[in-house]
């Protein structure tokens, strides 16, 4: 039977690992503030998608990132990942996917557990897309980005729910 795909959790994690706050208590303890939320220049940071389809991850067709920059009123802040060619592309001028010294693209599609994902029947995958966002962006934020995952057979499915927000310094 069909069954449809879905995002189940979205993060940001800087180049140490750690995950980007979506709010700062009012009394936060000491060390956190709206620098735990900011994105900054020539940093790498990696979007991290937890999904699932039913019929299997090869069944993806793909995966749409906007980062929210369009709600400033700029439109080239897309980022489109294919799981079935592990392929990640931007044709954003504010941040670009960072890639290897062949060019290739870092992004990459794991099991839960981080290991390699072979079986194409396999419900449940993470998506890892490391971008790097450029100097001298005209805007700071707050922004709240939005996804939407389409399968090969049904239409996009866009979020749902509460996603982290974030800022540019």
């Amino acid at each position: 039977p069909y069954q449809v795909p879905s995002i189940s959790s979205f993060q940001f994690r800087d180049s140490n690992g750690e995950t980007l706050i979506d709010n700062v208590p009012t009394l936060p303890p000491v060390g956190v503030g709206i620098w735990n939320q900011t994105m900054f220049a020539g940093n790498v940071y990696n979007l991290i998608f937890e999904g699932q389809d039913g019929n299997g991850w090869k069944d993806v067709e793909y995966i749409e990132i906007d980062l929210g920059i369009d709600s400033a009123g700029y439109s080239d802040t897309k980022i489109m990942y294919y799981p079935r060619n592990n392929t990640a592309w931007t044709d954003s001028t504010f941040y670009s996917i960072v890639t290897d010294e062949d060019g290739e693209s870092l992004a990459k599609i794991r099991t839960l557990d981080g290991n390699i994902l072979f079986d194409p029947f396999e419900p449940e995958f993470m998506v890892d897309i490391p971008i790097s966002i450029n100097w001298g962006l005209p805007f700071t934020g707050p922004f709240t980005p939005t996804f939407s995952i389409k399968d090969l057979i049904g239409s996009p499915i866009d979020n749902a729910g509460q996603l982290p927000s974030w800022r540019y310094a």
